[in-house]
């Protein structure tokens, strides 16, 4: 079993996910991402602790039909240092 997978109570209703309450208790995982990358999937339910400080985050995604884009856009896209799948 996963040392960092625990169950959690949810702190306030989650908008975008009506069957998340606030009270409620759910499992999950706690993952520090200090100084490190992470990557997850942003479409299933996730929060952040409370946090003193300064915080940046960067948030990359991609499209589901990525490989609609247009060939000049592409093309450009790479040309300028973007990774673009294979497939």
């Amino acid at each position: 079993t996963d040392p960092a997978f625990k169950e959690m109570e949810v702190g306030t209703d989650l908008k975008g996910w009506p069957e998340l309450r606030s009270k409620e208790r759910v499992k999950g995982r706690l993952v520090s991402i200090k100084n490190t990358w992470f990557e997850f999937d942003g479409t299933v339910p996730h929060c952040v602790l409370p946090f003193t400080g300064e915080r940046i985050s960067l948030v990359f995604f991609s499209r589901n039909n990525w490989m609609n884009v247009q060939t000049e856009l592409s093309s450009d896209l790479q040309a300028k240092g973007f990774s673009w799948p294979d497939e």
